[in-house]
């Protein structure tokens, strides 16, 4: 419950839980990724503040999580986190020379840095992103969430796009996610 200034505190006697992601069924990749919903927000909430945004995107991701269907959810989860979190300055334009990187360039990502580089600076340990899954991560952003959740996703599709998602999180948290190597598991 957001509090605005000047405005009276609420005191909760009681609360009655409506529905469970556990109601569901659950096999290992479900379990691993509701973990890491689970886990960001436990660590990235500043000091247990409630966010609305936040609040939101938790609700749509875990009802969009059943089982053979953990990969586009915990993708999208993990890209918003990302931009909601302060993590996205600009995936778009190179850091370092300012290139625009929408006009079919290569997308690489370094483990110890935000953002993404062009060829010519690029780091050691930088990888690529494919140019389909980088646009599937500017669509998410802008699209309609129903469109994106209609289509196939193995557990192959967006691992790259993924991984630069929980790099990206993992550096702004300053912690390793536990339950993100166990959905690499999955």
């Amino acid at each position: 419950m957001r509090r605005e200034p000047r405005q009276e505190l609420v005191r909760l006697d009681g609360f009655e839980i409506l529905s469970s992601p556990l109601s569901r069924p659950i096999d290992y990749a479900r379990t691993a990724a509701l973990q890491m919903v689970a886990e960001v927000l436990e660590e990235g909430a500043a000091g247990g503040a409630p966010e609305d945004a936040v609040f939101r995107l938790a609700l749509a991701v875990l009802d969009e999580m059943q089982v053979g269907r953990v990969w586009m959810p915990v993708t999208y989860f993990a890209l918003w986190m990302n931009r909601l979190m302060g993590g996205c300055r600009s995936w778009d334009i190179v850091w370092f020379c300012g290139l625009d990187l929408r006009g079919g360039a290569r997308w690489i990502f370094g483990p110890t840095s935000d953002g993404v580089t062009c060829g010519d600076d690029r780091r050691g340990g930088s990888l690529v992103v494919s140019r389909s899954r980088w646009g599937w991560r500017r669509g998410c952003f802008v699209g309609p969430w129903k469109g994106l959740a209609e289509e196939a996703w193995p557990s192959a599709r967006g691992a790259d796009l993924r991984r630069f998602a929980v790099e990206t999180l993992e550096r702004h948290l300053e912690r390793r996610l536990v339950s993100a190597r166990a959905l690499g598991r999955a």
